[in-house]
């Protein structure tokens, strides 16, 4: 694989979930995952901030990018090959450090390095990434855009790519289903499409996990008996919790298309999975032996719910890692997919 890649590869992602997408990319020797220190969170926030003054602002970015960059630079020494260039995959977060006088720092410090935008959130709802990466800037501050939505790669003419994931599953104790079907979600404004499903699958004698967070006190008592309704989750809680479910449900926010993180876990997991996303049909990450796209959760077969899942394909679980996601990056850096100048 060290042959296989031309670049090494810095991954700058703040979510701690973000970790087990990418940890298997760094057993290829050419691939680091940079944890960001409280300092950092800190001053990358106040940069981001629209509360403080510009000036101020100003004063912590020059406190922040050179910190950074000798971060980077250790990064870069640790790679099996460190003559390589480098290429920076980084998450929204960074975008002000990427863009303007960040982005003049990197490249001066890592010259033939490359800058890849992955964002694995939604970009029309935040203000402030919507109109840089729409086009009404000018200055180019990424060799690549990807969206993990394919609705919204269209409509801002980015790159589109799936969400990779590595295998996590010795992280998760083997333990006994306790549920036939788990959901566990912040739930915000799915709650009553949640709570239909959970009445139609109990109301089948189907054992249900539902574990929902951020839902305000005035709705939990409308909730059916047996919904639990928990504080923040750490990732590999919520995985150990997830596994002692047979099928994973997956129910995304309004009008995303973009795969979710629960149909790599399923994969990881040998589950198998429900979506109510009809753009997972066309994912490259679709099973059809395994998952099912539903509307209305009547229309959900028993024999789905009731089968044990088929082992997923090798090709699919390689289809889905780290290393195969970097070597996407790097042919869409040869042939110019997804390159959007702003």
């Amino acid at each position: 694989m060290n042959e296989e890649l031309r670049y090494n590869y810095i991954i700058c992602f703040r979510e701690p979930y973000c970790r087990y997408m990418f940890r298997d990319a760094e057993a290829t020797g050419s691939a680091v995952f940079l944890k960001t220190s409280r300092a950092e969170r800190f001053l990358r926030r106040a940069v981001d901030s629209r509360k403080l003054p510009r000036v101020l602002k100003s004063v912590l970015f020059r406190l922040q990018s050179p910190v950074l960059c000798r971060r980077l630079q250790k990064a870069a020494k640790r790679m099996a090959d460190p003559q390589k260039p480098v290429c920076f995959i980084l998450d929204r977060r960074y975008l002000s450090l990427v863009r303007n006088k960040g982005s003049q720092r990197i490249r001066s410090r890592f010259p033939g390095s490359k800058t890849v935008l992955f964002l694995i959130d939604l970009i029309r709802r935040e203000p402030y990434l919507e109109e840089h990466v729409s086009g009404n800037g000018t200055e180019r501050f990424a060799d690549l855009i990807w969206s993990f939505d394919p609705a919204e790669a269209a409509k801002y003419g980015i790159g589109f790519h799936d969400v990779p994931i590595s295998d996590f599953s010795g992280d998760v104790t083997p333990a006994e289903p306790e549920w036939d079907v788990v959901f566990i979600a912040k739930i915000k404004t799915r709650i009553e499409r949640a709570m239909n499903i959970y009445r139609n699958l109990t109301a089948r004698g189907y054992r249900c996990g539902f574990f929902l967070h951020k839902v305000p006190e005035e709705e939990r008592g409308q909730a059916p008996e047996g919904v639990r309704f928990t504080d923040w989750m750490p990732y590999e809680e919520y995985l150990k919790t997830e596994a002692k479910g047979r099928i994973i449900l997956e129910i995304v926010q309004d009008d995303a298309a973009g795969n979710t993180l629960r149909v790599n876990e399923a994969i990881v997991l040998q589950k198998k999975l429900l979506s109510d996303n009809p753009a997972l049909r066309e994912s490259p990450a679709f099973d059809p032996q395994n998952m099912f796209v539903f509307d209305d959760p009547a229309d959900i077969p028993d024999a789905f719910l009731s089968e044990p899942p088929a082992p997923y394909p090798a090709p699919l679980k390689e289809k889905i890692s780290p290393t195969a996601f970097l070597r996407d990056v790097e042919k869409a850096l040869r042939e110019g997919e997804g390159n959007h100048a702003i």
